[in-house]
């Protein structure tokens, strides 16, 4: 379900999630939560905003990623990193986000292995832009919060 507005409990829910995860790894080990595009932009900049405390390495994909001018809405009210990219196929769709500012950072599909040359190379000639790959350190664990 994308749009879907948060009510308070459910974000609370998510917050404990992501506290108990990260009491449990410490403040040595990143934490990345994806939450798969679903939230409208007032719950997303909600949920981001509540999350600060635990230090993430980035909030993935808070809301559908073609939405540049939102996620730049959601980015402007938290300190929380964004990470777009797994739903993004073509250069140019990685090209509006870079240009545009609508997240921290970028994560090609590895499977997608073409096109991701492709984006790493458009990224490389544009400007130095966080990179991510799927699963991209051993010492970081990922985490869904829904």
């Amino acid at each position: 379900m994308f749009n879907h507005t948060l009510g308070g409990r459910e974000i609370q829910a998510m917050v404990e999630r992501v506290a108990t995860v990260r009491e449990a790894i410490g403040p040595d080990v990143d934490l990345c939560v994806d939450v798969h595009a679903r939230y409208d932009v007032p719950s997303a900049a909600r949920l981001a905003w509540e999350l600060e405390p635990y230090n993430l390495l980035w909030l993935e994909e808070p809301i559908p990623a073609d939405h540049v001018a939102a996620l730049r809405q959601v980015r402007s009210c938290s300190r929380t990193p964004l990470c777009v990219g797994e739903n993004l196929y073509l250069r140019w769709g990685f090209r509006e986000f870079l240009e545009g500012q609508g997240a921290d950072v970028i994560m090609p599909t590895p499977w997608h292995a073409p096109i991701r040359r492709c984006v790493l190379r458009a990224c490389a000639s544009m400007r130095s832009f966080p990179i991510a790959r799927q699963f991209s350190s051993a010492n970081s664990v990922r985490a869904t919060a829904t």
